[in-house]
């Protein structure tokens, strides 16, 4: 069961970045290269996957100097403060590609399931923030791989901040370190890719329907939805803006806000980014 994070951590001084984690001491199936520096983690998981990488192939580093965020938006910490990490996944041909986009749902849930395992309990804003004390902590980015003569691969980047102090972040970031949780890179890595393992099998035995089976998927998401039954402000492209009440994430992982009575779903693809509605509305959540 999650339970509240500890106190906050009052010192500005970040310790020195500690080593990558042991690829040695990660258990399970995994193929787990650690990256001494990177640009990022998922352009060279992407290039590894396009040169016919296998299933759970992991790249890994603890110093990312240019990462990426959804919509080309940069994902930038000094060195040592996060963990980053690029998981190619290769679903199986029976998935079909409008499953794919629970992809990264179900990586936010791992994360979610992750941080609960390390004592922090933390929500999930849609699509890809995962936020502790309305404070993010952790951004997510999938992209799909077209390979020659190879089944499509998905690349699942996970951002974490883990050791990053007050001076390294925003006023809305938070981290691993300041909510008294551990940092340690290889104690981190090895319970977020046992949860993600965990959630994406989950996934392929429902029939990568996140509502099949005992529909916990769906369930789960929904209860850490900090999202849901909220009011929201949704910029689209052209500068078109939505503004109602979010009142579900579905099964195909679509954002439902109701407007006036009326209820569009918005995936993805569909939106700019989302912020909070009413007196909040001038913070982005994603």
């Amino acid at each position: 069961m999650s339970h509240s994070p500890p106190p906050r951590e009052q010192g500005h001084a970040r310790p020195e970045p500690a080593a990558g984690p042991d690829p040695s001491a990660i258990e399970g199936p995994w193929q787990v290269t650690v990256r001494e520096q990177v640009a990022s983690t998922n352009s060279e998981a992407r290039a590894l996957a396009a040169q016919g990488a296998s299933h759970l192939t992991v790249v890994t580093t603890t110093n990312q100097t240019a990462g990426r965020g959804r919509l080309t938006r940069a994902w930038v910490t000094p060195p040592g403060a996060a963990l980053s990490t690029s998981v190619v996944l290769v679903p199986p041909d029976r998935v079909p590609a409008q499953r794919w986009p629970w992809l990264s749902l179900l990586t936010g849930l791992a994360v979610h399931d992750a941080l609960e395992v390390l004592g922090v309990r933390a929500g999930l804003k849609w699509p890809n923030d995962v936020l502790v004390e309305d404070r993010k902590i952790c951004g997510i980015l999938v992209e799909r791989v077209d390979r020659t003569g190879l089944p499509p691969a998905a690349v699942v980047g996970v951002g974490l901040n883990t050791a990053a102090g007050p001076g390294d972040l925003p006023p809305t970031g938070t981290s691993l370190r300041l909510l008294g949780a551990p940092t340690d890179p290889t104690t981190v890595l090895s319970t977020l890719l046992a949860a993600l393992l965990g959630r994406y099998e989950a996934w392929l035995a429902a029939g990568a329907d996140p509502a099949g089976g005992d529909g916990a998927l769906l369930a789960d998401y929904r209860a850490a939805s900090t999202t849901i039954d909220t009011d929201v402000r949704v910029h689209l492209p052209r500068d078109a803006v939505l503004e109602g009440r979010c009142v579900d994430v579905d099964a195909a992982g679509h954002l439902v806000v109701e407007v006036e009575g009326r209820r569009h779903q918005l995936g993805v693809g569909d939106v700019v980014h989302v912020r909070a509605g009413g007196a909040a509305g001038s913070r982005p959540v994603d």
